[in-house]
């Protein structure tokens, strides 16, 4: 069979039957999606896959393996987020977006994460999304974030928008006035993560 899609390298698949007497052992994915197993009968068995980069755990569910004479596919719950970005209310092209799938599983936390670029429209699609809540980010700039979920089979639009930077300006002195050379001056934004830029006098 074949799992589609698959992008996560290797990872095993896990298929169990109805009888207690249905013991299958855990069979390797290979590179392109393909694996090979030895059932018991043609029967509908139930199915989840482990991907070990990143440690996932993705439950599919009942799949028929009944035709011995054609592959089964075992389609991942994906879907897809348009990702729309501008900057001063136009698009903004060649800004990287960047999309983590971040969550509690039963296999401990798992993450995942894809990019693109905005295209001339400011337009970057990312395809093959795991069904669930999304974190879109785009660009290093303020306002570069945003959530959206994904559903299965389906395409999210999700716009964000940037804000120009700002900048902040002074001047480090001894407690006599005089201008002090060469002292680094650091400032920390906490929102949404601690952000941390420097320079120097």
């Amino acid at each position: 069979g074949r799992v589609i899609p698959f992008e996560f390298g290797t990872g095993m698949i896990d298929i169990r039957g109805s009888e207690m007497t249905d013991v299958v052992p855990s069979t390797r994915i290979e590179h392109d999606g393909s694996f090979r197993v030895v059932l018991p009968r043609r029967d509908a068995y139930q199915v989840d896959i482990r991907t070990m980069t990143p440690k996932r755990l993705i439950w599919i569910g009942d799949v028929a393996f009944t035709d011995t004479a054609r592959p089964v596919e075992v389609r991942l719950p994906t879907g897809t987020a348009n990702v729309h970005v501008t900057k001063e209310d136009r698009p903004a092209t060649g800004v990287l977006v960047s999309g983590t799938f971040i969550r509690d599983g039963l296999a401990g936390m798992e993450v995942m994460r894809t990019t693109a670029v905005t295209d001339d429209h400011g337009s970057a699609v990312l395809r093959s999304l795991l069904a669930g809540r999304w974190v879109f980010e785009a660009g290093a700039e303020r306002g570069g974030r945003a959530e959206a979920d994904v559903a299965e089979g389906e395409t999210q639009d999700v716009a964000i928008a940037l804000e120009s930077a700002s900048m902040i300006s002074g001047v480090v002195g001894e407690t006599s006035g005089a201008p002090v050379a060469g002292a680094r001056v650091s400032c920390i934004g906490d929102v949404p993560m601690p952000d941390l830029k420097s320079t120097i006098t």
